[in-house]
């Protein structure tokens, strides 16, 4: 299984690797350019947020 970007969720353990990848298909395709840039650039802000409130990272 190809590894996925940092703005999808985490894989399923109830799903089969085949139906993780269809799932992971469709949200890629199915959601605007705009909208995952916009979820990357949220995800670095939170993260940064919790490195500076509470020294530590995003797991």
């Amino acid at each position: 299984m190809k590894p996925l970007a940092p703005y999808l969720p985490c894989p399923s353990p109830a799903l089969s690797a085949e139906d993780q990848e269809a799932l992971t298909d469709l949200y890629v395709r199915g959601t605007p350019a705009n909208t995952l840039r916009a979820y990357e650039r949220d995800l670095l802000y939170v993260s940064a947020g919790k490195v500076v409130l509470f020294g530590a990272t995003l797991d």
